[in-house]
């Protein structure tokens, strides 16, 4: 009876853990491409528990790009998706007013060489864009993939100096405007600047010697 208690615990917490764990990739026996073991039902399981616009921007990502690469209680993580190096749709929400309030809950990066002298400018513009230099990817964190679309189309347009980071907050809050009211603007459909790799984009910087004594 000890030993059939002791397996019946077990098994009970491993099945409590396994949605959550990393999914597993392994070679079907007939040599095909590698499959993971989480499902969309999983992912959406978890979301289901999350607020209301943490939930529907993960099933807005779940419907796009199908189950996640990883799963935890508070995040939801796809790699390489799309035109995306990663995607992450957060539970904890983040209180954000421009260009109207609303709750960043999903972030979304691209592999872009920002260059040095345009860090400060991005960051007047929105603060919930964020690049690194090391990684090599620029990213934004918003309510939805569209607006998302919208703030780094924008960044390469002051990266470009196409828009200063005034005309470009404007333009960001009067195309937001109207998407709110179902007039879509190529900007909120997708990225405009083309795509490269990280391998290319990042800059690991440099080793300073130290040559004292």
């Amino acid at each position: 009876m000890r030993e059939l208690a002791l397996s019946f615990i077990t098994l009970f917490f491993f099945m409590a853990a396994a949605p959550y764990a990393r999914a597993a990739q392994a070679s079907p026996s007939d040599g095909g491409p590698p499959y993971r073991s989480f499902s969309i039902k999983t992912a959406l399981d978890v979301a289901s528990r999350w607020p209301d616009a943490s939930r529907r921007a993960a099933r807005e990502m779940i419907e796009r790009y199908g189950a996640p690469d990883h799963i935890t209680r508070g995040f939801l993580i796809w790699e390489k998706a799309g035109d995306w190096e990663e995607i992450i749709a957060r539970r904890d929400p983040i209180e954000h007013n421009f260009p109207a309030p609303h709750m960043d809950t999903l972030e979304q990066a691209a592999a872009y060489e920002v260059p040095e002298d345009k860090f400060d400018d991005l960051a007047v513009f929105d603060g919930s864009i964020i690049a690194e230099r090391t990684r090599g990817t620029i990213s934004s964190r918003s309510w939805s993939e569209a607006m998302n679309c919208l703030a780094l189309n924008l960044a390469h347009d002051i990266i470009t100096n196409i828009k200063t980071v005034e005309e470009a907050r404007e333009a960001y809050a009067a195309i937001a405007n109207d998407y709110m009211q179902g007039k879509e603007h190529p900007y909120t459909r997708g990225l405009r600047f083309r795509g490269s790799a990280t391998d290319v984009t990042r800059d690991p910087d440099y080793y300073i010697q130290d040559r004292r004594g």
